[in-house]
């Protein structure tokens, strides 16, 4: 089959998403061209890779006429303006097929949705994007649909088309009760990175070691136990991941936060690295069991979650239980098929 991806923006981290799907059509031996129309610079993590060479950035007024004549299959990928908005029209003139993938809670996260003082303010202040966003989240619960996680899967449907990585090899865990903590991410406050810092600083009485490292710019209260390494590409990323002896994420709950997929949860299973997440979902469904969770924001709980893990056998023990899920659940050779169904019933639907 030969597909479509349109996507948001090439500067963006969605474009990590955009790479999943791209991923698993390769499995599949199919044709898939990616297209974007906003965005100067490729997004840092991916760039130099063979994803991006098969990206085409156009302007607004061509990407009709770069994506080629034989598509069978259109997938905007995120419902927004810049992606769904510009490709309904393409699919309407030419009848092609359409399936939205929704990756994040993008759109109840514009709106507020769920919030009611600061929705009406919302729509006080920007009325215009209001009702486009509102109008694009209502397209997407009508079209057919990807969805990364339940949550999402519970208010738009969809097949559950989780991010996915390739298979990586079993990594090493070391002995002793030093802890080399790792959070691959940006510093954002609703990623809980603060929350994750006082935790490991109520560990440094402890005695052993216990480090930290965050792939962001170091702020200007770095402590001497932390390690701020600067934004990587996502082979550097991963590899961070595989170096780590306990991967946190200690997402709030947040509306930025909630219905999101961390795809460094995905890495840190695949690696067989133990995992310490909030309760917000969907992060406790993809862990089931491959990790230990604790309430947001509770900085004790989560210290005493670490403490758990200074034992090299509880996280051998559960890096491999991790592992093992995310071979069944997130590899690319596991969902292929999934993301195959999903395809081809939509242009079945279509005809």
């Amino acid at each position: 089959m030969k597909l479509a991806l349109i996507t948001e923006s090439q500067s963006s981290n969605s474009l990590g998403r955009t790479h999943c799907l791209w991923m698993l059509a390769q499995q599949l031996g199919w044709d898939a061209e990616v297209f974007t129309t906003e965005g100067e610079k490729f997004w840092y993590p991916l760039s130099g890779t063979a994803f991006e060479t098969a990206t085409t950035r156009v302007g607004p007024s061509q990407l009709a006429d770069a994506i080629p004549a034989d598509t069978e299959l259109l997938i905007a990928c995120k419902p927004l303006p810049a992606s769904l908005g510009r490709t309904i029209p393409i699919a309407k003139a030419r009848n092609l097929p359409l399936l939205v993938d929704i990756d994040d809670p993008d759109l109840e996260a514009r709106l507020r949705v769920g919030e009611p003082l600061t929705q009406i303010l919302r729509w006080l202040r920007r009325p215009a994007r209001s009702i486009v966003d509102t109008r694009h989240r209502q397209l997407a619960r009508s079209l057919p649909s990807l969805v990364s996680n339940p949550w999402l899967q519970a208010r738009y449907g969809g097949t559950i088309v989780p991010h996915v990585r390739p298979v990586p090899g079993l990594q090493t865990y070391r002995a002793g009760e030093h802890l080399d903590i790792v959070f691959v991410g940006t510093n954002h406050a609703h990623k809980g990175t603060a929350i994750l810092r006082e935790a490991v600083g109520l560990l440094q009485a402890d005695g052993p070691t216990t480090t930290l490292t965050v792939t962001d710019v170091a702020p200007v209260d770095a402590q001497p136990w932390e390690r701020w390494v600067g934004r990587t590409t996502l082979q550097r990323g991963t590899e961070i991941v595989g170096e780590a002896d306990l991967v946190v994420l200690p997402s709030l709950d947040d509306r930025r936060a909630r219905g999101q997929l961390p795809a460094k949860l995905v890495d840190a299973m695949m690696l067989g690295r133990p995992v310490i997440v909030s309760d917000v979902a969907p992060m406790p469904w993809a862990c089931h069991g491959g990790g230990l969770v604790v309430p947001p924001g509770d900085v004790e709980a989560l210290a005493r979650a670490i403490r758990q893990m200074r034992s090299p056998d509880a996280r051998r023990t559960m890096g491999e239980q991790g592992r093992e899920r995310a071979l069944k659940q997130f590899s690319v050779s596991a969902v292929a098929e999934r993301f195959k169904i999903a395809c081809q019933e939509a242009v079945a639907g279509a005809s």
